[in-house]
Parts: C-alpha cells; structure tokens; sequence
C-alpha cells in the first residue's frame, strides 16, 4: 500500500553523529530535502575535516530538523561559504518579493 500524500518519511531517526574527512571532492552534505521528510531529530554532531570543495553544509529545510545539533567541528575546508544554504529548492521556504 502507499502512503497518502501528505504522509512523512522519517530518514535516519537514530543517527547522532555524522563525520566527513579527506574528501575533497565533496560538494554537498545534504543537497535537498523534499516535503514529508523527517528525521534527523537525534543528530548530535557534525564533523568535518579537508572537504576542500564544500561550500554550504545544509539547506534551509535540513537544518530545521537538526534540532539536537550541538557539536559543530569544521577545519580545512577551504571553499566553505555558509552553514546553512541561504536558497533552498523547496516552495514552502521561498518568500515572495516585497516591492515598494
């Protein structure tokens, strides 16, 4: 049976730890996260060490669920611009231009 539309999908409910070295090819950790995806709730840190080619870490909407996010290590990443993406391909986080 499939879920119904508006059903979620948790993705790695338990992991806690995430950590990267020596890839210096990488140019995403988390590229997008499409609608109804949860998890992520239990992460814990982030490592990363020379990831020469990364230049954001999460998007907007991967960020929103990394709610126990307490150890962020970063070093020798050289082209790292942003934390968090400042564009994000999902709908729900675009805002509509003000004009005066």
């Amino acid at each position: 049976e499939q879920p119904a539309a508006s059903a979620s999908v948790v993705i790695l409910p338990r992991l806690k730890t995430v950590e990267l070295d020596s890839l210096p090819k990488l140019t995403h950790v988390w590229r997008k996260c499409p609608r109804g995806i949860q998890g992520f709730q239990d992460l814990y840190s982030v490592k990363l060490h020379s990831c020469d080619s990364l230049r954001n870490i999460f998007s907007p909407s991967i960020a929103k669920l990394l709610v126990e996010l307490q150890e962020l290590e970063i070093y020798f990443c050289k082209m790292l611009e942003e934390i968090v993406a400042n564009d994000d391909d999902d709908d729900e986080n675009k805002r509509p231009a003000i004009q005066l």
